[in-house]
């Protein structure tokens, strides 16, 4: 239950590198996932099964009473 994810599966462990420029900070992934090319995620995120839109003020109340039903 909820909304789709945000991606950032495909890559991960990112560390910041010093590249020269104090004005921006540069992020690495330090590992790549075996599944891609194949099926990646960070472009088409996961989605859950029961989505859950700003419309659902408690979105634990919504849980509850959904597997409780």
């Amino acid at each position: 239950m909820g909304i789709p994810s945000y991606g950032a599966l495909d890559y991960g462990n990112a560390i910041y590198t010093d590249f020269g420029c104090q004005e921006y900070q540069l992020l690495l992934p330090t590992y790549k996932v075996m599944r891609l090319p194949e099926y990646p995620i960070d472009n088409i995120r996961i989605e859950p099964d029961i989505y859950l839109d700003q419309s659902v003020e408690d979105r634990l109340q919504f849980a509850i009473d959904y597997l409780e039903n």
